[in-house]
């Protein structure tokens, strides 16, 4: 099922990271509805970004921050930290 039709079914789930740009704020968002909605990360694709490498350098700096974790080689390998 794509991303935003999962969202549309999910509560919503507190968003609020001050100092990110707003795409790293609707990424975080996005991790957190979809890992709160069906208990897993969304894929890069589903992100909704215009390229995968901008949502990889997006993904990495809020990796760097503290907020996220990820486990390279895998599609949904992201986890709230």
């Amino acid at each position: 099922m794509p991303l935003a039709l999962v969202l549309r079914r999910c509560p919503s789930v507190p968003d609020t990271v001050h100092g990110h740009t707003s795409a790293r704020e609707r990424i975080l968002r996005c991790i957190r509805e979809s890992i709160a909605c069906r208990g897993a990360s969304p894929t890069m694709q589903e992100l909704g970004l215009s390229s995968t490498s901008s949502v990889h350098h997006h993904l990495r700096r809020i990796e760097e921050l503290g907020y996220i974790a990820r486990e390279s080689g895998r599609a949904r390998g992201v986890r709230l930290t």
